[in-house]
């Protein structure tokens, strides 16, 4: 049986009218939500951080694979993260120290005590840092060590005197760890 016009009209206005209103509510939605996830009116994505995802640090995720590789042994693939890193955070003292070393443990000391210097620029009081580089010119005077050796006897008198300052700095260090006292503040030009 079909309706008068009339009524048929009264009947479908209200569904006319919610059909138009869900349309409109949809293309609102779907608009905010586009412009609120990064989206843009042509369609393009444009960069943006929600809230809910943590932005992803790549110098420290370099950082951290580094020090990963340090632990492994890797001294060279450890190096090439630091690298990578300080490039992104060039003046990261704990970036520039954890390059330095491997810089140093891969035989670079040119480029670890430059590297140290830069972080102890940074952060004077670095502990790590300081023995990291200090370890880098007991590295450096061993290498000279080698060298005079190298010399055959024209070298004999200079590794004399250069192993006897190694004495008097393991002597020095070990009056001092056995608190006798007699130990004080190393003068360099003493040395």
């Amino acid at each position: 049986m079909m309706l008068p016009t009339s009524i048929r009209r009264r009947r479908s206005a209200p569904i006319l009218a919610l059909f138009f209103a869900s349309a409109t509510l949809l293309a609102v939605g779907t608009a905010v939500l586009a412009s609120s996830s990064g989206g843009s009116s042509d369609g393009a994505p444009t960069p943006t951080s929600s809230p809910s995802e943590p932005k992803v640090d790549e110098a420290k995720a370099l950082f951290d694979r580094g020090m990963q590789l340090v632990k492994d042994g890797n001294y060279e693939g450890a190096r090439e993260r630091f690298e990578k890193a300080v490039a992104k955070r060039k003046n990261d003292p704990d970036f520039l120290n954890m390059l330095a070393y491997t810089q140093r443990k891969t035989g670079n000391l040119d480029d670890a005590f430059e590297n140290y210097a830069k972080a102890l620029g940074q952060r004077p009081k670095f502990p790590q840092a300081r023995e990291y580089l200090g370890e880098a010119h007991l590295q450096a005077a061993l290498l000279q060590v080698e060298v005079l050796r190298g010399y055959g006897p024209e070298g004999q008198k200079e590794l004399a005197e250069l192993s006897a300052a190694f004495a008097k700095a393991a002597e020095t260090l070990k009056a001092e760890a056995m608190g006798a006292g007699t130990a004080t503040a190393v003068d360099p030009k003493a040395w």
